[in-house]
């Protein structure tokens, strides 16, 4: 099957997080992230709760936290 790359902006404190989760578990994030795509293609569903909000509505208020945390 033929690869493509995906990028995609985090802040470095989560990125290093993430890194540090990742090897724990034994996977790449890379593996992770293509897991939980797989995991939506699949089912139509993300792997993660969003607390009764529509996707698009829980990605907003993400976004708007994540200009807040930047400031």
């Amino acid at each position: 099957m033929a690869k493509t790359v995906v990028n995609v902006r985090i802040d470095v404190a989560t990125k290093k997080e993430i890194q540090i989760i990742c090897r724990e578990l034994g996977i790449s994030v890379s593996s992770l992230v293509n897991a939980m795509l797989k995991h939506l293609v699949k089912t139509k569903k993300p792997l993660f709760m969003l607390g009764g909000k529509t996707l698009k509505k829980a990605m907003v208020e993400i976004e708007n936290e994540a200009i807040k945390l930047s400031k």
